[in-house]
């Protein structure tokens, strides 16, 4: 499950102030937009409403404002998708801790959702945080990293963590001893170990040191780069020339293992999940579905927001 679109909405959102929505009509495809019906947030309304959009990913529009009154976000999404999300009893029983059927009936009342004219857009503003406050008063100028689109480095990395739970498992399972702690082992001792103690057979051990060698290079790889004005600049690109080497020979290795025919997408999505089947038999792990929420909501102002 990747991060929902709406999460930012967490970090960027100041729930305790009033906030408004207006719905809109819009007769034809470039015609101008009539306010069908609009009304005032509440603070606790403006809080419920951001937890029931933060776990979605609704295509809309998004707009920062600053004016005297503070910082404004205004959000413009479907109305359809927008009511849909809202009211659906399921996935806020799911992801929110404040679960209840009053606050989409009120907000249908306000807005006269009953007349014959439906809408076509909805539009929120919301008050924001103010952002970037925090470092007025530094004299240190903050400096920021260029580390957009990790995407493919994230996915190595704890794709080889999830292996390298698997292999503790296999450990706790031989019944065997080892030196020191077990939690204290790192990726390659687990290796190791299950390599001497012939836990698993070579060539899948061999398997996972490509994976363990991949994430090794996911997670450590950098290059300085010269600018025009012959500046230096620190670049983290989503793969350098060695991480696709490593990308495509554990993929290559792994299709040829499990008899995976080359696909044009989720290549090394498939062959991870291959090796980690083979893996099972050892570990002997449950596969589990989780429902509800998959990040933390205080986790919103360290990362997403």
């Amino acid at each position: 499950m990747g991060i929902p679109g709406n999460y930012y909405l967490k970090g960027y959102i100041d729930d305790s102030r009033p906030g408004h929505i207006e719905t809109l009509f819009q007769a034809t495809f470039s015609g101008t937009e009539e306010v069908v019906a609009s009304c005032p947030l509440l603070p606790e309304e403006v809080f419920l409403l951001v937890e029931r959009l933060y776990w979605t990913s609704i295509d809309g529009d998004t707009i920062y404002k600053n004016d005297d009154s503070g910082t404004k976000l205004i959000l413009k999404y479907p109305f359809s998708r927008f009511w849909d999300v809202i009211t659906n009893n399921f996935a806020i029983a799911q992801y929110s801790e404040h679960y209840g059927l009053s606050f989409q009936l009120n907000l249908r009342e306000k807005l006269n959702l009953d007349n014959l004219q439906f809408p076509h857009f909805i539009r929120i503003t919301l008050p924001g945080n103010s952002i970037g406050d925090e470092f007025n008063k530094i004299k240190t100028r903050p400096h920021h990293a260029g580390i957009d689109h990790f995407e493919c480095r994230s996915d190595i990395i704890s794709h080889a963590t999830y292996v390298e739970g698997m292999l503790y498992k296999i450990i706790i399972n031989s019944g065997l001893s080892v030196t020191g702690s077990i939690d204290e082992m790192t990726f390659n001792e687990k290796i190791v170990f299950c390599r001497k103690n012939k836990l698993l057979k070579m060539k899948l051990i061999n398997i996972v040191w490509l994976l363990k060698n991949l994430r090794n290079e996911a997670a450590h790889q950098f290059s300085f780069e010269i600018d025009d004005s012959s500046e230096s600049h620190l670049e983290i690109k989503p793969v350098s020339e060695k991480l696709l080497v490593g990308i495509k020979e554990f993929v290559k290795t792994c299709e040829k293992r499990y008899g995976l025919t080359a696909a044009k997408i989720h290549r090394f999505d498939n062959s991870f999940r291959m090796l980690a089947g083979e893996l099972n038999e050892a570990a002997n792990l449950t596969q589990v579905i989780t429902l509800g929420k998959q990040f933390p909501v205080e986790l919103s102002s360290y990362f997403y927001g």
